[in-house]
């Protein structure tokens, strides 16, 4: 009967190594900041309206959490010629984007570690685009002011150099 209970006892100890092991977070696993900036955008699932800064105003974007909560896809102009889609994950220990661009291209970006209300992403890579010469998107800023606004900035570069700064004011369309 001791062997018995000496081998459910093993057995319930390897069971919980075994638990304990799959709930820790692996290695190169998301990091807690990564996981908190990744939040900040599940959280904006729904419609969004544009009501300020130098682009679109009135124009709308949509979010959605995707692929079981481990994706979200931003719509940008849904409906136009220029639609633009930017699907954000986590990567390892890094929250990344990548814009898939009416421009044709689509620049890779990692967001800077950090917590706050400030979420900034910078250059990392991108398909179908020579980052020294070709004209792409190449840092983003996300402002959060309240769970009903933000502001989104992001950069253009061409040549190698910043040609144009675009900022959207954006404010949740109630349901």
């Amino acid at each position: 009967m001791q062997a018995f209970h000496r081998t459910i006892e093993a057995a319930t100890l390897a069971t919980l190594l075994l638990l304990g092991a799959c709930s820790a977070t692996p290695s190169g696993g998301p990091a807690a900041p990564a996981r908190a900036q990744f939040e900040r955008f599940v959280a904006l699932e729904g419609d969004w309206r544009i009501t300020g800064g130098d682009h679109t105003v009135g124009a709308t974007h949509t979010y959605r959490t995707i692929a079981n909560g481990s994706a979200v896809v931003e719509t940008i102009f849904p409906g136009q010629p220029h639609e633009m889609v930017t699907v954000y994950h986590l990567d390892g220990p890094s929250l990344v984007l990548t814009h898939y661009c009416a421009l044709g291209n689509q620049p890779r970006m990692v967001a800077e570690p950090g917590e706050g209300d400030v979420v900034r992403f910078l250059f990392d890579s991108g398909g179908n685009l020579a980052a020294d010469t070709d004209p792409h998107m190449h840092d983003a800023r996300f402002t959060f002011v309240d769970a009903e606004r933000f502001t989104s900035t992001w950069t253009q570069w061409d040549g190698g150099v910043e040609i144009e700064r675009m900022v959207m004011e954006l404010e949740r369309i109630a349901p």
